[in-house]
């Protein structure tokens, strides 16, 4: 099953009371900026899950392209710094069989 959040506040309630089944989820944001606020400064914590997947990420004003249809801003960076920190693998990744490489691979073009 997949959840997206599209709207935090109206979700984050239906996410923590899906945790408690035995089924794996897709937890799915529009951003990395978004996934930093539910892991991070809310302090969800998704079970056993360590890794946040970064998928497609369009090119953009602003922002620096780390691999095909993989560009992220200074404030996506931000999060994945922030992510990184508390513990979590970021991977960017179209597929997993294509992914680029993880945010320690990275982190060096935003000034960390």
């Amino acid at each position: 099953m997949v959840i997206r959040i599209s709207d935090k506040t109206q979700n984050y309630s239906k996410v923590t009371k899906l945790l408690v089944k035995p089924k794996k989820y897709f937890l799915i944001t529009k951003n990395p900026v978004d996934m930093k606020e539910l892991l991070v400064d809310d302090g969800f914590v998704p079970n056993d899950v360590k890794t946040v997947v970064i998928g497609p990420c369009n090119d953009r004003p602003g922002a620096t392209k780390l691999g095909q249809n993989q560009s992220i801003t200074q404030e996506e960076a931000d999060a994945c710094e922030a992510l990184t920190n508390a513990g979590y693998t970021v991977l960017f990744a179209l597929l997993k069989e294509t992914a680029i490489g993880t945010w320690d691979k990275f982190r060096s073009k935003f000034g960390y």
